[in-house]
């Protein structure tokens, strides 16, 4: 009995711990609500066109829609355009979208239609297509103070403890 309880304990703790775990650095820290890009990291050769994923994680609260901007080096990166992941997005497949560039920020908005309900949980916020155009790293940041979520009344609310992460790209 005390063999079977030390191996029960054992695989308790393998699985607690992560052993085994697929990481495939496309999720943030389990359990904490976290906006990111996937990859985290991505090397692009010069005239390369790369989707980025801007993803919501574990979100505890219910939203309705969400506004960001993406700051990226316009002189490594050119934004070629904003794609609908509809069969795996954080709204769903009936979402009012909106995204432009100025002055080498992307500003988006993503929400769900008058009449839908909020949804929590995991999913793609959009695809951001650039190209890659001089070597160099250009780094990719959400500047926190332009990152907006809203109820379906239009309220902005705070989602507590949200991992912030951006991404990187290396053209050698």
């Amino acid at each position: 009995m005390k063999i079977i309880t030390f191996w029960l304990s054992v695989i308790i703790l393998l699985v607690l711990s992560g052993c085994g775990s697929d990481d495939d650095n496309t999720e943030q820290s389990a359990g904490l609500p976290a906006f990111f890009i996937s990859p985290a990291t991505i090397t692009a050769a010069q005239g390369e066109q790369i989707d980025l994923d801007v993803v919501l994680q574990d979100i505890p609260d219910s939203l309705f829609a969400l506004s960001f901007r993406l700051v990226y080096n316009p002189t490594m990166l050119t934004y070629l355009e904003y794609l609908t992941v509809a069969e795996e997005s954080f709204f769903g497949t009936d979402a009012i979208e909106y995204a432009s560039v100025e002055d080498s920020i992307v500003h988006a908005a993503v929400s769900r239609k008058q009449q839908q309900q909020m949804t929590t949980g995991t999913g793609i916020v959009c695809r951001l297509r650039f190209e890659a155009v001089s070597a160099g790293t250009s780094n990719l940041e959400f500047p926190a103070e332009q990152l907006h979520f809203y109820d379906e009344t239009g309220s902005e609310i705070t989602i507590q403890d949200l991992e912030l992460e951006g991404a990187s790209v290396t053209i050698p």
